[in-house]
């Protein structure tokens, strides 16, 4: 990222005067040792003393409050992690009396609040980074400090911040114990699909899907992710504009990983997103990964399959229950309501209650509430307890109150659904 590149360039053209810390007996004459050894062959004291070394560089970041100073060690910190991704393991374990803390994280962690953005930024970089290289978490870390930073920070006005955060993220989730912590925290989801469904940068599409591949290798948060956060239609949509063959290379692999973690739970979602004629008609390209191409087969054969064994109302149902409807025959058919009209009261209506939820969510489609009106119309048409139940459950007024909406196919469809 240029953006972190070019201020780290500065810093590193700036001289840290060492010897004026001395001199105001803010290091020892020890540290100032180590740090020109450090500054001569750092991977080759890492390699002597770790321990040691890790413990200087925590103590440095704890007790020393110049801006320049800071940034320059945490630029050796970072180089440090780059060229020998085994140091996170000697951070992770080490314990100081020198910066008094239980967890050797404490000291970067205090320095995501410096008001210095630039520290900010590489602090969250190098946490990224020991977080998801150390091979276990030292006893009675917390860092759910990071976390809410790394969140916070992706409503950040500035793009190329948000970038970085994202990089940083995903870097995180490499490792499996990072992905259900970091999907627990209040906003993260929602915070990253907003990012994705308002950017257009390929790049930043690509990232930000790789983090929800990384996370649905959990089965719990592949079961959840989409009656939460409703991803399926969302990766869907970018799948289709996607230029770039590594976006749809990540959003392909990721919905691969939703079916085979959690079918159950991601399946009306697909069929109702055609997630199978998409695959089918990107199965026609010629890639240069075949990755790519076997994960569209996988796609378009398991979803063709269960759209198969489905009877037309069982497909009506799974598409209500994805939470995105689209003018499927059915909706308009009324034979289709002919047949299946008493089928709208089975298990105390249970479908009719879920396309009320449809209608009363503030953040659907239009298209999703236009045709939810337009059902419940024909639910009324074509049963005659319909009338009763919609008046009892609340639904008459919300399609009542849609008869003002914003979007003119909405305003008809409740318009005539009260007339029914």
């Amino acid at each position: 990222n240029p953006y972190l590149e070019e201020q780290v360039v500065a810093a590193r053209a700036r001289t840290v005067p060492w010897e004026g810390y001395h001199r105001a007996n803010l290091i020892t004459a020890e540290e100032l040792e180590q740090i020109r050894m450090l500054e001569q062959d750092a991977t080759g004291c890492m390699r002597k003393r770790p321990e040691a070394f890790a413990q200087l560089i925590l103590g440095l970041l704890a007790k020393l409050g110049r801006k320049d100073t800071i940034q320059s060690v945490l630029i050796s910190l970072q180089s440090l992690l780059t060229d020998d991704p085994t140091v996170a393991n000697v951070f992770a374990r080490i314990r100081s009396p020198v910066y008094d803390h239980a967890s050797p994280y404490t000291p970067l962690l205090n320095l995501l609040r410096n008001e210095d953005e630039f520290i900010q930024l590489e602090t969250a970089s190098i946490l990224s980074l020991l977080l998801s290289r150390a091979d276990q978490m030292p006893a009675g870390a917390d860092v759910s400090e990071y976390y809410t930073y790394l969140v916070m920070s992706l409503q950040n006005p500035n793009p190329p911040v948000v970038d970085l955060i994202v990089q940083f993220i995903q870097t995180l989730v490499q490792a499996p114990r990072h992905r259900v912590a970091f999907y627990r925290i209040p906003g993260a989801l929602s915070a990253l699909t907003g990012q994705l469904r308002k950017t257009t940068v390929a790049q930043m599409q690509y990232q930000i899907t790789c983090v929800f591949w990384l996370l649905t290798f959990n089965q719990d948060i592949a079961a959840d992710l989409q009656k939460k956060y409703d991803i399926v239609p969302l990766l869907v949509d970018i799948g289709k504009t996607a230029i770039k063959e590594k976006v749809v290379r990540v959003v392909a692999a990721t919905l691969r990983n939703l079916l085979i973690k959690a079918p159950t739970e991601n399946f009306p979602a697909m069929l109702a997103s055609h997630v199978h004629t998409w695959a089918e008609t990107l199965l026609t390209r010629q890639w240069t990964d075949d990755d790519v191409r076997e994960d569209l087969t996988y796609l378009h054969e398991e979803v063709a399959a269960y759209a198969a064994k489905l009877s037309t109302f069982e497909a009506y149902v799974a598409e209500v229950r994805s939470g995105k409807l689209v003018w499927s025959p059915p909706h308009r058919s009324d034979a289709f309501w002919k047949v299946n009209g008493e089928r709208f009261c089975e298990r105390e209506y249970e479908i009719v209650r879920a396309l009320g939820r449809l209608l009363m969510t503030g953040s659907m489609t239009p298209q999703t509430l236009a045709i939810a009106a337009h059902d419940i119309g024909q639910f009324v048409k074509f049963v005659p307890l319909g009338k009763r139940f919609l008046q009892n459950s609340g639904i008459k007024t919300r399609i009542m109150e849609l008869m003002t909406h914003d979007d003119p196919d909405v305003r008809q469809q409740a318009l005539m659904a009260t007339q029914k």
